[in-house]
């Protein structure tokens, strides 16, 4: 593992001399900065409600905040991204539906000295969530918590953009990180850790694919799209991370959101339900999918 992080450290580090010269204390008019925040909240009460149904009540909150350089050839874009929501449903006990911490932050060079679409770029991308995660509200036992799992990807190579709609990045020199730092998820061997291991070092190839339009007026797509296969064990079993986003600015406080978020990774194994969805008692890889959808209010501040 210590080879691994070593060359993937390396290799962003290139990225980042380079982009030394980009930037001085004083120097502010190349930056380009952005906030954003919503919260949402939803509740069903019913009563004597022939059609069925139950209670329920649930809290959602998004926070993004983005620091994006460009000077001459070289471009350095930051993102940090949050998000947590609980529900409870017939007084059950609060669980929660939405967990998130995303940070990003990517060294471009264009190699051309004219508006060339093709950049040398560098990327460290980190995840993991904020608290302890349950299979359901009277469970006890967690099944996540912050960085159990915790993901660290750096990854060195090209760019291509297009547009500034769309950007496809290449690393095929990759370290893929996995954490699980907690003691008893650790010894279980979650998340495709070996058990009693706390963290697991993949060499790699890269994908990620994003795009971002307002396909109508006020209507705003997003999706990234992150692929990965490991070079030393099962190349070409490919990782998927693909989040999608709908956004609908109702006015400068209301907005619908509309969010999808799947992700398949060969390691983590998920526990397998028959057709009637009962335990069957094996484990094993499968489709992990999630869906948000939120009306509530919304800011939105820029520098520019």
């Amino acid at each position: 593992m210590k080879k691994v992080l070593l060359l993937a450290i390396t290799l962003l580090g290139t990225g980042v001399v380079c982009a030394q010269d980009a930037d001085t204390p004083s120097d502010t008019t190349y930056w380009t900065r952005k906030a954003r925040g919503s919260f949402t909240f939803t509740q069903v009460n019913l009563s004597n409600w022939a059609g069925g149904g139950s209670n329920s009540v649930a809290l959602n909150s998004n926070l993004g905040f983005f620091a994006n350089y460009a000077k001459g050839r070289t471009t350095w874009q930051n993102g940090l991204e949050m998000a947590y929501g609980l529900v409870d449903q017939e007084n059950s006990g609060l669980i929660k539906s939405d967990d998130k911490i995303s940070f990003t932050t990517k060294v471009g060079h264009r190699l051309s000295k004219d508006n060339g679409k093709l950049y040398w770029t560098s990327l460290l991308d980190f995840r993991t969530q904020f608290a302890n995660g349950y299979a359901s509200a009277e469970d006890s036992v967690r099944i996540s918590t912050f960085m159990a799992p915790g993901y660290l990807v750096l990854s060195s190579g090209f760019e291509f953009v297009p547009s500034e709609k769309l950007s496809v990045t290449y690393g095929p020199l990759t370290g893929k990180f996995t954490f699980v730092l907690d003691d008893s998820l650790s010894a279980v061997g979650s998340y495709g850790v070996e058990a009693g291991k706390k963290r697991r070092a993949e060499l790699g190839s890269f994908m990620r694919i994003a795009y971002k339009n307002e396909i109508v007026q006020n209507v705003t797509y997003e999706s990234k799209l992150e692929l990965f296969t490991n070079y030393v064990t099962q190349f070409g079993n490919i990782d998927v991370n693909w989040e999608n986003q709908f956004i609908m600015q109702v006015n400068k406080w209301l907005a619908v959101n509309f969010i999808a978020h799947m992700i398949y990774d060969d390691d983590i194994n998920i526990e397998l339900v028959d057709e009637d969805g009962l335990p069957t008692g094996k484990t094993g890889p499968r489709l992990q999918f999630k869906q948000l959808f939120g009306v509530g209010v919304t800011y939105k501040v820029s520098n520019r």
